[in-house]
């Protein structure tokens, strides 16, 4: 039988952290930044920093399931240095769950 580990998820908002944690939650891990298309592009840095951390508290809810990531090629879908540095910074702050 083939098993999936690992789910890529960049855009995350698309489906909402609550369903995919429901659905998928403990069966497999995520490894995504923030939201590439919504958060990254719109969020304030606080905005940012508050995603961030719910999606940690979400997704990895499920005795972890959650591996943070930056996207590989930030300039191409236009996220800014700052908005970065916000997403790594609150990724950082918040690594540790339950």
């Amino acid at each position: 039988m083939d098993w999936i580990n690992v789910i890529q998820q960049d855009q995350q908002e698309n489906m909402g952290l609550e369903v995919l944690s429901e659905r998928f939650g403990g069966q497999v891990a995520f490894w995504c930044p923030v939201d590439i298309q919504r958060t990254m592009i719109d969020g304030s840095l606080d905005d940012i920093r508050v995603y961030a951390k719910r999606m940690i508290e979400t997704l990895g809810a499920h005795n972890g399931g959650f591996i943070s990531m930056a996207y590989s090629t930030p300039e191409d879908v236009e996220h800014v240095p700052e908005k970065l540095a916000a997403m790594c910074e609150a990724f950082r702050a918040n690594e540790r769950y339950d």
